[in-house]
């Protein structure tokens, strides 16, 4: 059975934990789904049946010809180091400022595919993209959950290389940010508009400090919202890569999707955008 496996490192504290909900563990299922989310957002696919048909045959589905994952995810035993942080670092003497268990940024670990897609080079940039724009556990849309893979640059030109590689012709690299070349013929999901990589920080905490700020000062629909009813995921994801000894904020905006319900403009996108960059 073919196989590929992974060495990664915890740039940023990780919120990841298991079926219990308290303990800090590394979970496949949760990789995963990470793993499907951003295949999606990164394919930008203007015909979501065909998308879901494929990633379905895939990641696996229950519908006719798809059956179970032709990848598995396994996640090497690890006894992590941890400790208590703060999920909103921003906050100092409130309620909000309270701390939850964190793998520690500087942890290792390792990740193995296996089965008949483990192998394939897609799969391969789709977990490095994942590293680079995304993360693992709560937080992970700001900057917490970072993690770095071995052997792999986190640089915009290396990302628009990858971008090509799962997407051919969908992505161009427009001085500091990439973009996408359509965005008009893409289907109304949550697919990848936009990145761009900001400033150097010597210190992780105070960069994590800096995006918390954002987010309390630029606090908008437009950057997602959650009530009895209905829930927009944050459509702008900040991440953090680590080079040269300094950390770097990665902002990717998605394309929103409301359900319908409206939004009076995408300015404060832009707004928050600007700040985590600056």
């Amino acid at each position: 059975m073919p196989v590929k496996s992974f060495k990664c490192k915890v740039i940023t504290p990780m919120f990841l934990t298991g079926v219990d909900g308290r303990t800090p563990e590394m979970r496949p299922p949760s990789l995963k789904g990470v793993l499907r989310y951003w295949w999606r957002a990164v394919k930008a696919m203007d015909n979501v049946s065909n998308m879901r048909e494929t990633e379905n045959k895939l990641f696996g589905g229950a519908g006719k010809g798809e059956g179970r994952s032709k990848i598995t995810v396994r996640a090497g035993y690890k006894q992590f180091c941890t400790e208590k942080v703060q999920p909103l670092p921003h906050h100092k003497g409130d309620k909000k400022a309270y701390k939850s268990p964190a793998i520690v940024a500087g942890e290792t670990f390792s990740i193995t595919f296996s089965g008949q897609e483990a192998i394939n080079s897609e799969l391969e940039e789709l977990f490095y993209l994942v590293s680079v724009l995304g993360g693992l556990g709560k937080r992970s849309r700001r900057g917490f959950g970072s993690f770095a893979l071995d052997g792999r640059e986190a640089n915009s030109e290396a990302v628009v290389a990858a971008l090509d590689k799962m997407a051919p012709g969908k992505y161009r690299l427009d001085g500091n940010e990439i973009n996408a070349t359509d965005t008009s013929a893409a289907a109304d999901y949550p697919y990848i508009r936009n990145i761009a990589f900001g400033k150097g920080y010597g210190s992780y905490y105070r960069l994590l400090q800096h995006i918390g700020e954002g987010t309390h000062k630029y606090c908008d629909d437009a950057l997602g919202y959650s009530n009895r009813n209905k829930r927009l995921a944050s459509p702008v994801c900040v991440s953090v890569v680590y080079r040269n000894n300094q950390y770097y904020p990665v902002v990717t905006i998605l394309n929103t999707v409301t359900g319908g319900a409206p939004l009076n403009h995408l300015k404060p996108q832009e707004d928050f955008k600007t700040w985590v960059l600056s």
